[in-house]
């Protein structure tokens, strides 16, 4: 039964993600739209009711598609809203507005065309500035040619293209939901129609009617979603009541507002992620566990925020971030938020104490503020992470006090019964009598070699709140479930009937069975539809039959945030470089895995956030990481400043995966001391020296083979040997 409370959010949350999209129609010069603008102001002089032409042209677009919703009508009046009926809510619209656009950067420059500028140009740690990459205006796809900027050569005639596509597509979306409105599957395809087709779009350019001039590297979708949090986190008991005292004396100062309500930054960490993905045996199957365990974690802290959001009756539009292990959530002030984060970081603790034993954990922080203080997000943010590190230390503190911990662990074990280490995972306990051999395994990891072997068969993902039955994904109890579908089995489920919304993976044309799309990194090697093993993976090396294990992520992150920004570090800049980094580690790499030369034969153990894991065939995994990071540069805008760091282990195909990610890391770390490079075989070279490193082995490999077909390891043993010597003196 959906609440009034949650109702009402998700009316403002559309509203909110529709009150710009009057900009796209000035942009396109649509004759039509040209049209009536001329008309009105003969009439009636429009801008002494909306103040700009995009404002009613917004207006003119919702009153038509949506005659029935004030909610998302009254978003045309944020620049004026003494003129809206429901005064209240055009102030709540104006508010979100306003404090979403202090993300304006203070470069004032004048630019002549309507084009995205990427984020990633400009950061940097001096005063520079770079103005020579755009994005082109074309609808989303993990494509190189659309992702990645370009130095210039766009058409401004594809801004009517996007326009005519998106408005047929909403109308589609609205046609489906019936006219109701007031639902998270109507506002999840809205968010993810907007995503699709105005994240290439600017949020503001040269503004001719206020004489102002904004540094465009905000897209449109960005500064919309920002706007939906921000105007359903005023919608508490506490915001409205101080909003309703403005109206009431006739103050509709946003300053004064700023002053008055509040808002809720709350941030989870899943804790234990390396340990429990990396601790498995190379048993018969591992290469499905490995798969089932990393998508499992890397969908975990969604299923946790879409839990707290569920339970205080958001929706999920308030998910700022979620990727890497952690998420941030968005939300407004009401009396008693406080104990209630605090009683959901307890019972999701519970959950995964019972059936995880401990090994994964919850840290959840938050900090409460005014709306005022949202310009100091830089500083809201730092001291987040810091009560984060400290409550890392005291994992599980309130359940072990209160001596719920013991009997969580207690009620996993029936009294009389014999257990045993299972064998594959070696932390979670197997009753005896159950396992007859090594493939007889625990209840999780049974359950993550079925999704395993579902995933590459799988065209959607689904996230429920009630348990599916027969299919195969992940349940946790009271938290929800996420489950993998074929095309086939996603049109037999009823989405009323399991609260479920449906996401199409990897892929941007998600109507009309989905309601969204969701790019998640899970490349995997198969042969007939089937995930290879290890060993038979190892087959593709050239050469020596070993397997290479890279971990890879982007140099000095968190001083990029801190720093980088500058005087322009913002709620929607920051949300945006999470947002584009993430597109690249879920997304692109897998459509660089696709490629002919890396297709089956890369398997990706995870991607996303700003770091990846694979593994393949040593000399494929060196040839994918020195594409990896030539894309990233490319994809970065060549800033000097943007740079990844790697490291690689290399070893048989029975070598324990928990060691072998450890050799990485370390590696890695290694690498770190001389970022940017890459460490290999126990050598750190910088990027520049890698690439002729390759070019030169090619170069002796074929001049040695010209006599020798094949050269015995001894051989080269020799020369290791003397190298080394030669480098000792």
């Amino acid at each position: 039964m959906v609440s009034e409370m949650f109702s009402e959010r998700t009316a403002l949350a559309a509203g909110a993600l529709l009150h710009d999209i009057g900009k796209v129609i000035l942009r396109a010069n649509l004759e039509e739209s040209i049209q009536k603008l001329a008309q009105a102001e003969r009439e009636y002089h429009y801008k002494e009711k909306f103040k700009y032409s995009h404002a009613y042209l917004s207006y003119l677009v919702l009153k038509t598609l949506f005659p029935e919703e004030p909610y998302i009508i009254e978003s045309s009046y944020h620049h004026d809203p003494q003129n809206a009926e429901n005064k209240k809510i055009a102030f709540i619209y104006q508010l979100a507005d306003q404090f979403s656009s202090k993300e304006r950067s203070e470069r004032t420059r004048e630019l002549s065309d309507p084009f995205l500028r990427p984020i990633f140009q400009n950061i940097g740690f001096e005063e520079k500035f770079r103005d020579e990459f755009v994005y082109s205006l074309a609808e989303l796809k993990l494509d190189k040619e659309v992702i990645f900027p370009k130095r210039g050569g766009i058409e401004e005639k594809a801004y009517p293209q996007l326009w005519n596509k998106f408005i047929n597509e909403l109308r589609q979306i609205k046609e489906e939901v019936r006219g109701n409105t007031r639902t998270q599957a109507f506002l999840s395809r809205l968010y993810y129609l907007l995503y699709k087709y105005f994240w290439c779009v600017p949020a503001s350019t040269y503004d001719r009617e206020r004489g102002e001039a904004h540094y465009p590297d905000i897209s449109l979708f960005d500064h919309l979603r920002i706007t939906a949090t921000l105007a359903t986190s005023l919608w508490t008991d506490f915001n409205q009541k101080k909003l309703e005292e403005l109206l009431e004396n006739q103050n509709l100062s946003t300053e004064k507002a700023g002053e008055l309500v509040k808002l809720v930054l709350v941030r989870g960490d899943v804790s234990g992620i390396q340990a429990f993905l990396y601790d498995i045996a190379n048993l018969k199957g591992v290469t499905k566990r490995l798969r089932g365990r990393s998508a499992f974690l890397a969908l975990l802290p969604e299923l946790v925020a879409r839990k707290i959001l569920r339970e205080l009756e958001y929706p999920t539009v308030n998910l700022l971030f979620c990727g890497g292990g952690h998420f941030e959530l968005l939300i407004g002030y009401e009396e008693g938020i406080e104990n209630k984060l605090e009683r959901f970081e307890r019972e999701i603790e519970r959950v995964l104490v019972k059936e995880f034993g401990g090994k994964l954990g919850l840290v959840l922080s938050f900090k409460v503020f005014t709306l005022k203080k949202l310009k100091n997000y830089f500083e809201l943010i730092q001291s987040l992470y810091k009560e984060i590190e400290k409550k890392k230390k005291r994992k599980f503190a309130h359940l072990i006090a209160s001596g719920e911990f013991e009997d969580l662990i207690n009620e996993r074990f029936e009294e009389g019964a014999n257990y045993i280490l299972c064998p594959s995972c070696r932390w979670e306990v197997v009753r005896e009598k159950e396992v007859e051999d090594e493939e007889k395994v625990c209840f999780w990891c049974r359950r993550f070699a079925e999704i395993g072997g579902v995933i590459p068969k799988s065209v959607y993902i689904v996230f429920t709140e009630k348990e599916l039955p027969k299919i195969k994904g992940f349940y946790l109890e009271t938290l929800g479930g996420v489950y993998f579908l074929s095309e086939e089995k996603v049109k037999e489920l009823s989405p009323e009937k399991f609260q479920m919304e449906v996401l199409k993976l990897n892929d941007t044309d998600f109507l009309p069975c989905a309601d969204g799309f969701k790019f998640l990194a899970l490349t995997v090697p198969t042969k007939e539809k089937e995930v290879l093993t290890f060993e038979e993976l190892e087959k593709f090396s050239e050469g020596d039959e070993k397997l290479s294990f890279a971990r890879a992520d982007v140099d000095n992150l968190g001083l990029i945030f801190r720093e980088g920004l500058g005087k322009d570090y913002s709620i929607s800049r920051v949300a945006t470089l999470s947002r584009m980094l993430d597109l690249f580690f879920s997304g692109y790499l897998k459509t660089l895995f696709d490629k002919e030369e890396f297709k089956n034969k890369v398997y990706t153990v995870y991607a996303g956030g700003d770091d990846l894991f694979i593994i393949g065939p040593w000399n494929v995994v060196l040839n994918a990481l020195r594409e990896i990071r030539k894309d990233f540069k490319d994809y970065t805008c060549q800033n000097q400043e943007i740079d990844l760091s790697c490291g690689i282990f290399t070893g048989r195909h029975s070598y324990p995966l928990r060691f072998a990610g450890e050799k990485a890391g370390e590696a890695e770390n290694n690498a770190k001391d001389k970022k940017p490079a890459i460490c290999v075989f126990d050598e750190v070279l910088k990027w520049d020296s890698f690439e002729m490193a390759l070019a030169e082995a090619k170069k002796f490999v074929e001049n040695f083979f010209k006599k020798k077909e094949t050269v015995g390891r001894s051989l080269f043993y020799k020369f290791y040997l003397l190298l080394k010597h030669y480098k000792e003196l």
